[in-house]
């Protein structure tokens, strides 16, 4: 399914997304987590923005000067009428260029729909468009190997894709950021949300170090699973042990290896209801 055709769809159902039926609290909290780790607040902009207008609205009350993209045209008219001061753009994110750096970049439930070929360079344009400490916030599905479908939503077909959890830890560092939270918010369905960071100017070889030597501890927390990133310690077992706040060994959570995407997307769609 191409762009276009995912554009004609989301205009058939952009009325649900701006109707009091949809749960505006969806991704806020997450959000609110991510800007904990910003220092300034000036420009951000919210992917896929849609027609519900909650991510622009709390941006605005961060202080941000906030834009919004989307390609479906009926759901920036209806964004348009909630948020008539804020510069929206009807475009691909695949073919778009950002026009300046952005401390904040919210892509929640959007770029997965993109096809599957262009996720690689989406996810290092979204890296580039970061300011030095900026952050990105974005949703995929938690699963092991690229992969995609497309499945029913409300009657019209919807397409999902996704990189892989791998194939993402892989990116981002190339995209001169760091992954500094990685979670299962609603696990055991496979949506995941990655808060990624744009190293700072001075950090260049933390930055290589973490790319080089990132271990991944896994653990089940408050129901959700949770992926971190810490250096390797050096030295003897022992003396790690001693001086490690986290267990060395990963705790006893279940791994689960999705070879196909429909799992993740049955799940996805039905979230959609909500």
């Amino acid at each position: 399914m191409n762009p276009q055709e995912i554009a004609e769809n989301y205009n058939k159902l952009a009325s649900y997304w701006s109707g009091d039926q949809f749960n505006r609290e969806n991704g806020i909290a997450q959000h609110q987590k991510a800007l904990q780790f910003l220092s300034n607040k000036r420009n951000a902009i919210d992917i896929g923005c849609g027609s519900s207008g909650r991510f622009i609205d709390l941006m605005l009350e961060a202080g941000f000067e906030v834009e919004g993209l989307d390609i479906s045209p009926e759901m920036l008219r209806l964004a348009k009428e909630k948020h008539p001061k804020v510069e929206f753009h009807l475009a691909d994110i695949c073919a778009w260029e950002f026009p300046r750096k952005y401390d904040f970049i919210s892509a929640w439930d959007s770029i997965w729909h993109a096809p599957l070929v262009c996720h690689e360079q989406i996810l290092m344009k979204l890296c580039d468009g970061l300011a030095d400490g900026g952050v990105l916030i974005f949703t995929s599905g938690g699963i092991d190997r690229p992969g995609d479908s497309t499945n029913p939503c409300m009657g019209q077909p919807m397409y999902h894709a996704a990189l892989g959890i791998p194939k993402l830890l892989e990116v981002i560092p190339r995209g001169g950021c760091i992954c500094r939270h990685l979670e299962y918010d609603q696990y055991p369905e496979l949506h995941i949300y990655l808060i990624v960071q744009k190293a700072a100017p001075g950090e260049e070889g933390c930055r290589r170090e973490l790319r080089e030597e990132t271990c991944l501890e896994i653990e089940i927390e408050f129901g959700a699973r949770v992926i971190r990133d810490r250096p390797k310690a050096r030295g003897s077992a022992k003396s790690r042990e001693a001086a490690s706040p986290l267990p060395l060994k990963a705790s006893p959570a279940p791994h689960v290896v999705v070879e196909t995407v429909e799992e993740w997307c049955s799940a996805a769609l039905s979230r959609v209801r909500r």
